[in-house]
């Protein structure tokens, strides 16, 4: 259930050349390259929501900040780094609740 396709339209790339055919494994080289730069340009970003106990261990503004590099967890035992991408914090008389998005980190910034 992991996996994804993706369509990339190739019809630019052809084994046919003003010299005549490219061989095999130039044409299928070329393709395999088209096809990696357009499956990096949609890479895969996970974003979850969650709220943080305040309350207890850590605040916001003092120890984490937006932006900052978090390890989270769920409840379904998945866990990972992932940075805050941005916060909702709604204040009433008696509490204050914070709910942060979080994304994870791509494989281009170094981390999975």
């Amino acid at each position: 259930m992991d996996r994804r396709e993706l369509f990339t339209d190739a019809r630019d790339i052809s084994s046919d050349t003003e010299d005549g055919q490219l061989p095999e494994n130039e044409y299928i080289a070329q393709l395999t390259a088209k096809g990696e730069k357009n499956l990096a340009d949609h890479d895969r970003v996970t974003a979850f929501e969650g709220e943080v106990e305040v309350t207890r261990l850590f605040k916001y503004g003092e120890d984490f900040f937006i932006g900052d590099i978090v390890q989270i967890a769920n409840e379904y035992g998945n866990e990972g780094s992932a940075y805050i991408s941005e916060l909702i914090i709604s204040r009433s008389k008696d509490e204050q609740s914070i709910y942060p998005t979080f994304k994870t980190i791509s494989e281009k910034e170094g981390t999975s």
